[in-house]
């Protein structure tokens, strides 16, 4: 992988872990909620979910940019998949 690929993911990944979300919103409900032993259980656990999600993502960039039939077949799921949403939100 090159490493301005790699820079470019490190980039929207850090401005993606630092932007105010429904995670920062759930943390400071528990905190409120149940106090601060919970908030900090619930900030480590959606820490570990990005950590994870950014791994699969990473996994995912390093094997489309190895070989061109890869990245044609995610290019296929990912149109079918935003047709699915339009066709559910016209439905709905």
């Amino acid at each position: 992988m090159e490493y301005s690929t790699l820079l470019s993911f490190a980039i929207v990944t850090l401005s993606q872990t630092i932007s105010i979300g429904p995670g920062v919103a759930l943390v400071i409900n528990n905190a409120f909620s149940h106090g601060l032993k919970s908030s900090i259980k619930t900030s480590i656990y959606i820490r570990i979910g990005e950590t994870i999600v950014m791994a699969i993502s990473l996994f995912a960039l390093s094997s489309t940019s190895s070989t061109e039939q890869h990245f044609h077949i995610i290019k296929i799921f990912g149109g079918g998949y935003l047709i699915y949403i339009g066709l559910m939100g016209l439905i709905n």
